[in-house]
């Protein structure tokens, strides 16, 4: 199962604008990986809140690491 926290949020202002603020964290809480996006596409802003946590911010390599659930 997952054990890693995740969240996001988002939301629509009154202009159209698309924000989303979205966060990965470690297991242990001792990483804390965040994000705020903005922009007039829905998709192109969850996909580029994606890659800044995956990509930019290390949440790739965070996803990676072996968690007490997933070591043998």
């Amino acid at each position: 199962g997952c054990t890693m926290p995740c969240a996001a949020h988002g939301s629509i202002a009154p202009d159209g604008t698309v924000w989303v603020d979205a966060l990965l964290a470690s297991v242990d809480g001792a990483t804390l990986l965040r994000t705020v996006e903005s922009g007039r596409d829905a998709d192109a802003v969850g996909v580029t809140v994606a890659r800044t946590i995956l990509d930019d911010l290390g949440g790739a390599a965070l996803l990676a690491t072996p968690t007490p659930e997933t070591t043998p």
